[in-house]
């Protein structure tokens, strides 16, 4: 049985802010900004020679692929199928709309059984988080009514991506906000 559970399409344009290495000399992510957000990309080993003397400074990237979610973990995974550099004529003379970025939202349970067992503290957290990071404008929190799961509370769902979490501590708050939101590149 295979552990992934949702497996989309993506293409991202932005610009070059580096590379993550494994054993301090294999190229295994490249990291990709695009707008304000920060994406790290697994490249796949028959892209990685183009990059081995590349100077990532000020350099446009189009990257498609796909997005991998495990269905254990829910840890979200973008993989580079292919990689185009882009240069500033050709970005000029074929200027591609963008889709403007559907604003992600938390649900949270609200319901006594939810909030008394941690949803209060939850809510707390997430906020916290969210404003040490700047992102309190782009990711809206919702308090809503019943989720579901009411004997592993407190819940939690993130939107677009419809992942919900039970039994959440306060501990494990910016480790599900990394996989969706992309912060664990800002620490």
């Amino acid at each position: 049985m295979k552990n992934k559970a949702i497996s989309q399409q993506f293409s991202l344009v932005g610009q070059l802010k580096g590379f993550i290495f494994k054993d301090g000399y294999k190229l295994k992510y490249l990291r990709l900004q695009v707008e304000n957000i920060e994406y790290w990309i697994k490249v796949k080993k028959e892209h990685r020679p183009q990059f081995e003397h590349l100077n990532p400074e000020g350099i446009e990237l189009k990257v498609t692929g796909e997005i991998d979610i495990c269905h254990k973990t829910r840890k979200m995974t973008l993989n580079a199928e292919e990689i185009k550099i882009i240069s500033p004529d050709n970005l000029a003379n074929n200027p591609t709309p963008c889709k403007k970025a559907q604003k992600a939202s938390i649900l949270i349970c609200q319901k006594s059984t939810c909030w008394k067992r941690g949803g209060a503290a939850i809510y707390r957290e997430l906020t916290e988080t969210l404003s040490k990071y700047g992102l309190e404008d782009q990711v809206l929190i919702k308090t809503t009514g019943c989720l579901k799961k009411c004997k592993q509370p407190p819940n939690l769902v993130f939107m677009p991506d419809r992942a919900r979490y039970s039994c959440v501590s306060c501990e494990e708050v910016s480790e599900i906000l990394a996989q969706h939101i992309a912060l664990g590149a800002r620490e």
